[in-house]
């Protein structure tokens, strides 16, 4: 029964996902207009759209991604990436709903040269390029985001660290490590190993909003494709910081 469900999930993922595109495109525009608006409610009625269109265009999207891992079909397009680009392109994209619930974010570039510790407001030019697909690494820092905003507070400040980790072995390449992290209700410890997992929700999350499982779930299969790892830092009732890394370019 449960595959049927899947099967006919992805049937109807896929049908939807062509027209998603074009409102995802519509939607960009509008939210682009939306400082320019006056306050009212054709303003109000703007954002609600936006958003209903981010969180159907992410689930449609994770949809058709845990299909495509079922059937053995999941793949990346390696290239030079930047990633600074993909962080502010994700969080256009998740914009309306940190606008909801006045939610803030900040990207902060952590670099330890010669092991002193550095933290510097990033700039452009100053985060590392990486190895990845870049549509890919878009989407899990959208699912990122996205996630920090459903489960943090209203007026919240989500932090995106980038930090580069130096090799110890001069002959291969520096990692570099990004996380998001949120001021939420937090993750139990003992469900902290299973948030990975297909469909799983922990107990805190249940309670805070509605979703899938998925997200999570997608993004460790997107981030091991690229030979990197996926972590989580949680305590309850505190935050928590999801993290992944990649190879620097």
């Amino acid at each position: 029964m449960n595959k049927l469900n899947d099967e006919y999930l992805f049937s109807v993922a896929h049908e939807i996902r062509t027209p998603m595109s074009s409102w995802v495109a519509i939607v960009e525009v509008m939210t682009d207009n939306l400082g320019h608006m006056p306050e009212g409610e054709e303003r109000e009625n703007v954002g609600r759209i936006a958003r209903a269109v981010v969180r159907l265009n992410t689930l449609v999207e994770n949809v058709l991604d845990a299909g495509s891992l079922r059937a053995g079909r999941f793949s990346v397009r390696m290239g030079k990436v930047n990633l600074d680009e993909v962080i502010d392109q994700a969080l256009a994209t998740v914009a309306p709903l940190f606008e909801e619930k006045g939610q803030v974010s900040q990207v902060v570039f952590v670099e330890t040269p010669g092991g002193m510790l550095r933290n510097t407001t990033a700039e452009p030019g100053r985060v590392p390029l990486v190895w990845g697909d870049e549509r890919r690494l878009g989407q899990v820092f959208a699912n990122l985001l996205s996630n920090a905003s459903k489960y943090g507070p209203a007026g919240d400040t989500v932090t995106i660290r980038v930090a580069r980790e130096y090799a110890e072995n001069a002959g291969r390449s520096s990692t570099v490590r990004v996380s998001v992290s949120d001021n939420g209700p937090g993750i139990p410890l003992p469900e902290q190993a299973d948030v990975f997992e297909r469909h799983f929700r922990a107990s805190s999350a249940v309670l805070a909003a509605p979703g899938t499982g998925l997200g999570l779930a997608i993004t460790r299969a997107i981030i091991e494709a690229h030979g990197g790892q996926v972590g989580i830092e949680s305590e309850h009732g505190r935050g928590t910081t999801v993290w992944v890394t990649l190879g620097e370019a």
